[in-house]
């Protein structure tokens, strides 16, 4: 398990870096189209939909698991206080397998968007025309690794739900 980890926080890391260039390109490029668009009535050809496409992609999908290993997500934390902590384990452990369960079926929705955009030759609609597929392929890589991540933070969660049972047990009369 710890190699797994510490293979899974490596990739993470790389495609955290291949991020901050995406970002840092897309600032770079907008700048760009934006200057050539207004000064010299002259924008970039393809730049919003590789933007859109293409690029917004790689930063959603390939952020998805790093931020989830920070914690970064979105929590509602409203009843956790008022939850007895035996309870707390348990309940936190049943949300990461909804939500490892609802990823899922986004990566499967995202595969079957793949396969059909390699079979069916789909192409961007941009003056450019560049085949879609590989961003379906990025967007399927990164939900892959964001399951992964929330298959293993099920797992430690479960692990906690058992051993806070196991020592509550070993207290009660």
């Amino acid at each position: 398990m710890a190699t797994l980890m510490k293979t899974l926080q490596r990739l993470e890391n790389y495609m955290l870096y291949l991020d901050m260039f995406v970002l840092s390109f897309m600032a770079i490029w907008v700048c760009s189209d934006a200057s050539g668009r207004y000064l010299f009535n002259h924008p970039l050809p393809g730049a919003l939909e590789i933007s859109e496409e293409i690029l917004m992609v790689l930063l959603v999908f390939f952020s998805l698991s790093y931020c989830q290993r920070l914690k970064g997500h979105v929590r509602v934390e409203l009843l956790d206080n008022h939850i007895p902590p035996q309870l707390k384990v348990w309940v936190d452990f049943f949300m990461d397998l909804f939500n490892l369960a609802f990823n899922l079926l986004v990566t499967y929705t995202a595969i079957n968007a793949f396969s059909n955009a390699v079979e069916m030759q789909t192409v961007s609609r941009s003056i450019l025309a560049y085949p879609m597929a590989p961003v379906y392929g990025f967007m399927v890589f990164g939900m892959l690794v964001f399951c992964l991540r929330m298959l293993v933070e099920t797992l430690e969660n479960l692990q906690k739900a058992l051993r806070f049972n196991s020592c509550q047990g070993g207290v009660k009369q």
